[in-house]
């Protein structure tokens, strides 16, 4: 035997026998310490909590309330009443006041008051100064009194270099107090956001306001300068020679900063963000070169000329002594130009007010990656940047690797004043809570999670307003929890927002925290950075920021990127703020994680299950229905991902219409803790536990094949996958359609009903709910357009039957998919239950739709009843009804539907381009070009219903006209005692043609019907042209009157 081999098994044999003496000697010590067990017991226990508090109506649950323990040993611990196996006394939320809580532990007990406070939305007025926050404050006037400039209600309407102007003077006065605010004109769903929260705020803070003019504001500016200049609120250090490219100046030759003046740039042009960034150091004004003689005309110099392209964002940030003024602690990333090459007006004031540096990483600007680095090395870790990327997943990721996060506030204007110390430093409280709801048995339970949320100017100009998001109509009906993604950065940067979106009107809006937290990062690569320090310290602050915004769960991108997604979520769930988190991985933020769950330090992470992203709403409840009913499993529960860019709150609303009767909708907080305290096996703590049943192995090409598994929503047909509930002898189902969108799948499956057969839908009971119309979308079944078919529609409603819409014709559709499309696509049509049945609700219906013998049948598509309502700013006591001339609203018109197939839409009275007044509703109803969206399909409807005047003589008047040569086209209808008139039929309304007052005299048109004080609705449809791409077509009804 070979010595090596020898010795190796002498001192094996050697180690053996040491490790038995050594278990042999743990033995005995066992054995010894079992026969002398040590006994402490609790002698007494405190409530550590110090501010237990809860809202009117909630209930206060003190599972997790800390206790500290005191042992007979004289050792502590700290435990929550949950750990402890404590008891607790029940607390009284039905009023507010201070309650007493007591809590018994082995025969002991302890006291301590909960406050329990009443809902409102005023913000708390002492916020807790010196807490930590990344953003800094500014500070209201001691007389608090705000000027506005560009005030929409005083006609102003700047341009965009304007508004820059503008925002230059309110960032720079902000460094010392608030003084100015900038309406943006910025609209949403007819609201003026700005104003909107202007108007808040003058309620809550006491501010008063006044709109003064560019020019008295550019004199206050002069005005202020030599006094801002000394105590050194203004001005910079740097010599203004140093402003020097090579041999160009960008200074003007015998200037200095002795007086106030400008910097002159060019609009589609770098110099934008260069002259935001100089104007935050040396002080002086930007000013666009076309709009020079204006300022010059209201007392400013010339100071700096930096329209020449030699001066890029290289030169500025080298010039000397440019490092020692700008603010490593925030940058803006912002575009400097618009699609059209005017200025970008947004996000000026906030950089300008903290001398950040502007810059845009597109290709034009020609930044090298060398002074990227240079200048994301220069701004310290945890830094937040303002604006938006060029390109989103490699700026993220770039911006990860420097240990920087990205706040979305391209859109954003008024931050100087938002993030003033009176607002900020708050804490908030969530408006509702289910959380301690326990999970039953035989259920499955599922939340709906929008995402995006990290975007802080959708949540101050989008979200709460949009009819499409937590603003949709009939939502105040609707009792299912929806769980919104906020960025926690609002309760600092903008709490006037944030308060906004947590009042307290909705009693199923829930909250968490976004990607990836207080901001926006690539969780794997910001990780993987300087040791982890930066993600240790963002974790750290993280859970500051979920205490300020009172959220508990929290969404992770990108955590795997660098390979080690355990050690990214075990920062996350290192913080105590934090019951869990969502994870978003793969495509459509689901498809590596598909509704798994992974263990970190006992918190579930949990993945979407399915994604509602680009996708029919039906599906995801097929899969829903099909999933395990088994809260002790991970297969017991869903989430759901919204993507608010392709789908709305409309698609929530169908999927919960369609899920079985033992699925449950909860909030995301509910859904975690149901989670822990019930799923019993919880090893998956490297990888994620996949349910077996998922959005990506139950596909969309198995449910096609078992159509049966998707549920049927009685109260909305779009015949996805086959007839749903119509039946009759000619009908038949479409998977296509050639006068298709090519958005979404509008129009994709529909039914044909055969020339002179009858279908029915099968008989349902109407909700109990107020304003239900029905309407539903049909087309001849032709591609021929001297083509027509008529058909008339029955309508059964607690056993009583009558006609509501007798021979309507409608022609085949040709041309399609060219250059010019004749004959009609689909059309719409609609008019309020109540008009034919007062007492619906509640009771059966049943509609048929007979079409008579003739050339063609028809097809139909998108069966809806749905309540809709009017504006409700507007007062209706107020509205002429027989005098439409939309001065200043829509008075008595509703929006139907808008089909948004492109990026132009627009309803409204003020103009879509400079939002001035029109005297008209004005409506763009474009299909944005191209072949395949050349359909003749109706792009939009309104409505009105109204009782007609008691006389036999009644002539309607209207005027209608397009703003463009190709003509938008326009059809005008009329809904009264079961027939259907036409008023006007799918007519070009060209400005320059059919310009004159249309007339109808319906008495001598229709003698065989009875108008006399009869109710009427009227239906307006608008489509473009179908020539050429027809981009951009907009038409406007001027009036609507009837006359007696």
């Amino acid at each position: 035997m070979p010595k090596e081999k020898t010795m190796k098994k002498t001192l094996s044999v050697v180690l053996a026998l040491v490790m038995c003496l050594s278990v042999a000697i743990s033995l005995v010590a066992c054995t010894v310490n079992n026969d002398k067990p040590t006994t402490k017991t609790l002698t007494s226990f405190t409530i550590a909590d110090d501010s237990l508090t809860c809202y009117v109506g909630d209930t206060f649950s003190a599972d997790n309330v800390k206790l500290t323990l005191t042992w007979s040993d004289g050792s502590t611990a700290t435990k929550t009443v949950r750990e402890a196996g404590a008891s607790a006394s029940q607390i009284d939320t039905s009023v507010a006041g201070n309650k007493t809580l007591t809590v018994t532990l082995e025969g002991k007990t302890a006291t301590a008051t909960v406050v329990v406070k009443q809902k409102g939305t005023t913000p708390d007025p002492t916020p807790t100064p010196g807490a930590f926050s990344y953003y800094s404050t500014s500070k209201l006037p001691a007389d608090k009194k705000v000027y506005v400039l560009n005030d929409t209600t005083k006609g102003e309407n700047y341009t965009s270099d304007s508004l820059f102007t503008a925002q230059a003077i309110q960032g720079l006065f902000a460094r010392k107090e608030t003084r100015f605010y900038v309406d943006s004109h910025y609209m949403t769903n007819g609201i003026n956001t700005d104003m909107y929260y202007l108007e808040q705020m003058k309620e809550q803070y006491g501010l008063t306001v006044e709109s003064i003019s560019l020019e008295e504001a550019v004199a206050k500016y002069i005005a202020a300068y030599n006094n801002f200049v000394a105590d050194g609120t203004w001005g910079t250090k740097i010599p203004v020679e140093n402003f020097v490219q090579k041999n160009y100046k960008a200074y003007v030759e015998g200037q200095d900063y002795s007086t106030p003046g400008y910097i002159l740039y060019r609009k589609g042009t770098i110099s934008v963000n260069l002259a935001a960034t100089l104007a935050g150091i040396t002080s002086f004004l930007p000013v666009e070169e076309s709009e020079e003689d204006i300022f010059k005309a209201m007392g400013l110099v010339k100071k700096f000329d930096i329209t020449n392209v030699v001066f890029t964002y290289r030169w500025l940030f080298g010039v000397d002594g440019i490092g020692d003024e700008l603010n490593p602690d925030g940058l803006v990333h912002q575009n400097y130009k618009e699609s059209n090459g005017s200025t970008n007006k947004f996000i000026k004031d906030y950089g300008i007010c903290n001398k950040f540096f502007h810059v845009y990483y597109d290709p034009d600007s020609g930044v090298s990656a060398a002074l990227k680095k240079n200048i994301h090395g220069f701004l310290n870790p945890n830094t937040p940047i303002f604006g938006y990327t060029y390109s989103e997943d490699s700026d993220v990721a770039f911006f990860s690797e420097y240990g920087q996060f990205i706040v979305p506030t391209d859109y954003t204007c008024n931050l100087s004043f938002f993030s003033a110390e009176e607002f900020a430093g708050q804490t908030f409280k969530q408006p509702n809570k289910d959380v301690d709801k326990p999970a039953q048995s035989g259920k499955h339970y599922v939340a709906f999670v929008v995402s995006d949320g990290d975007n802080a100017t959708y949540w101050q100009n989008t979200a709460t307003f949009a009819t499409n998001y937590m603003n949709a109509a009939g939502r105040e009906n609707d009792t299912f929890p929806v769980t919104w993604s906020i960025t926690p950065s609002l309760a600092d940067l903008m709490p006037a927002v944030m308060a906004n979106a947590y009042k307290a009107d909705n009693k199923y809006n829930y909250f968490c925290a976004p990607v990836s937290g207080q901001g926006y990062i690539n969780a794997g690569n910001f990780a993987a950075q300087n040791n982890g320090e930066y993600f240790n310290d963002f974790c750290s602050k993280l859970n500051t920021y979920m205490g300020k915004a009172d959220l508990s769960v929290v969404t992770v991108i990108g955590g795997s990127q660098q390979g080690n997604l355990p050690g990214v979520l075990a920062g996350y769930a290192s913080c105590d703020n934090v019951t869990g988190g969502i994870v978003y991985e793969g495509s459509k933020y689901f498809g590596s994680v598909r509704g798994g769950v992974m263990w970190v330090n006992g918190k579930p992470f949990i993945g979407p299950r399915d994604s509602l992203w680009e996708t029919t709403p039906a599906y995801i409840a097929a899969r829903i229905n099909t999933y395990e009913r088994d809260i002790t499993s991970i297969d017991g529960y869903t989430l759901v991902n919204v993507h608010p860019w392709s789908h709305s709150y409309d698609d929530i609303r169908t999927i919960v219409g369609m899920l079985a009767d033992d699925v449950e909708v909860v909030s995301v907080d509910r859904l975690i803790r149901m989670i822990s305290d019930n799923v019993t096996d919880k090893s998956a703590t490297d990888h994620f536990d996949i349910p077996d049943k998922n959005g990506v192995s139950i596909s969309e090409s198995y449910l096609q094949e078992h159509p049966s598994l998707i549920p049927v929503d009685p109260l909305y047909n779009d015949f996805l996958l086959w007839e749903e509930d119509w039946t009759g002898s000619g009908v038949t189902y479409n998977s296509s359609d050639r006068a298709c969108s090519n958005v979404g799948a509008m129009y994709k499956g529909n039914i044909s009903i055969a020339a002179g057969s009858t279908a029915a839908k099968r008989e349902f009971t109407l909700p109990e709910i107020d304003n239900y119309w029905f309407s539903f979308n049909a087309r001849g079944d032709t591609l021929d357009a001297a083509k027509s078919a008529t058909f008339t529609v029955y309508m059964t409603v607690g056993g009583e039957r009558k006609a509501v819409m007798k021979n309507v014709t409608v022609k085949g559709v040709q041309g399609t998919e060219t250059q010019h499309v004749t004959g009609d696509g689909w059309q719409c049509f609609a008019f309020p239950l109540k008009q034919y049945f007062a007492d619906y609700k509640g009771k059966t219906c049943k509609v048929e739709v007979e079409v008579a013998s003739g050339d063609t049948g028809i097809r139909v598509d998108q069966v809806r009843f749905v309540d809709r309502i009017l504006d409700g700013a507007i007062d209706q006591s107020k509205v002429d009804v027989y005098n439409n001339q939309f001065g200043t609203n829509t008075e008595d018109w509703m929006l139907g539907e808008q089909y948004r197939t492109s990026q132009y839409y627009w309803w409204d009275v003020k103009d879509r381009e400079n939002l001035e007044p029109t005297n008209s509703i004005q409506i763009d109803c474009s299909d944005g070009g191209g072949d395949e969206k050349r359909n003749g399909n109706t792009n939009m409807w309104m409505a009105k219903n109204y009782v007609l005047p008691q006389s036999d003589s009644i002539k309607l008047n209207f005027r209608v006209t397009s703003d463009n040569d190709t003509g938008a086209m326009i059809k005008i209808s009329m809904y009264v005692n079961g027939e259907y008139i036409v008023l006007y039929d799918w007519q070009t309304a060209r400005a320059k043609k059919n310009n004159e007052t249309i007339s109808v005299n319906l008495a001598e048109l229709y003698p065989d019907v009875n108008f006399n004080g009869a109710e009427a609705t009227i239906v307006f449809e608008a489509r473009d042209g179908g020539n050429n791409n027809g981009v951009g077509e907009a038409c406007k009804l001027h009036y609507f009157t009837t006359v007696a």
